[in-house]
């Protein structure tokens, strides 16, 4: 399973992204691009939305720093 802060490749029922993934208090999901000039371009997952597919988790050198 895939944790907070873990980067990986996602499809959200409408497109196939690699965005790191982090979970607030209330279970809603943000996948976050790892590029600074995309931040505008986060995909919040309310905890009772719609499915989320996680295909893997993306290997790195070290851990991506959370947002």
């Amino acid at each position: 399973p895939l944790g907070d802060g873990d980067v990986g490749l996602f499809y959200d029922g409408r497109q196939l992204v690699f965005r790191q993934v982090c979970q607030d208090f209330a279970g809603s999901v943000y996948l976050v691009p790892l590029t600074k000039n995309r931040r505008e371009r986060v995909l919040f997952l309310p905890r009772d939305g719609g499915p989320l597919c996680a295909f893997g988790r993306v290997v790195l050198p070290e851990p991506w720093p959370l947002p």
